[in-house]
């Protein structure tokens, strides 16, 4: 089956969404594992994990794309690491009545590795309170 690829260039005025867990998407999980030049998404990005395709039904997924701007008539390209974006993405969406579907063939390990395109993250994380340092016993007054 051949699957719709887009260029970058065909990313402008588009839907991004970009199909990598959170923490890729946010930036925070380390270059090295993930074997991407740089860390975050591209600008503009929507994420929307795989794994929330396959968990969500069509009304709450539906729900949560019009929740996020992405509209029926929206041209959407779809990214995930390496750009081998799977068939069932575009499929679910295409199911749900989204007719203009692609994936970017590059995925988030081209665009990273070409140091002109921008990239974009969650700055200071690493002053985010953590569960585990939450003080234990202390309830909500």
């Amino acid at each position: 089956m051949s699957l719709p690829r887009t260029e970058s260039a065909d990313l402008e005025g588009a839907t991004v969404i970009d199909l990598r867990p959170l923490h890729a998407y946010n930036g925070w999980a380390s270059v090295q594992a993930l074997g991407e030049a740089r860390r975050g998404h591209i600008p503009g990005a929507i994420a929307l994990p795989q794994s929330w395709l396959t968990h969500l039904d069509d009304e709450n997924l539906s729900e949560l794309l019009l929740s996020k701007g992405v509209g029926l008539d929206h041209n959407v390209v779809l990214y995930d690491h390496a750009g081998d974006a799977p068939p069932q993405a575009l499929g679910r969406l295409s199911e749900l009545g989204y007719g203009s579907t692609a994936y970017w063939d590059r995925g988030f390990k081209g665009w990273a590795k070409d140091e002109s395109l921008p990239v974009e993250y969650l700055t200071r994380y690493d002053k985010l309170i953590r569960a585990a340092c939450w003080p234990r016993g202390r309830r909500k007054a």
